[in-house]
């Protein structure tokens, strides 16, 4: 039978805080924010995204999500 191995998580994943943009950043079209408000337990709702403008995400672009990204939120 094969054993387990155990692994600190920080050894398997790249760590990511999110920012926190201010309101006063948000247009009606533009990069679409994921928000805390927009998870829940078993989905995203992107229906209640908000924008900012590309060249805002550009600056924040270590933020971006990209495919078989794993989101937690506290």
């Amino acid at each position: 039978m094969e054993e387990w191995k155990e692994y600190k998580l920080g050894d398997c994943v790249e760590l990511q805080k999110g920012f926190a943009f201010k309101s006063s950043d948000y247009i009606k079209h533009g990069i679409k924010i994921i928000k805390v408000s927009n998870l829940n337990q078993k989905r995203f709702d992107d229906d209640s995204c908000v924008f900012i403008s590309p060249i805002l995400a550009e600056q924040y672009s270590r933020y971006s999500l990209v495919e078989d990204d794993i989101i937690i939120s506290t």
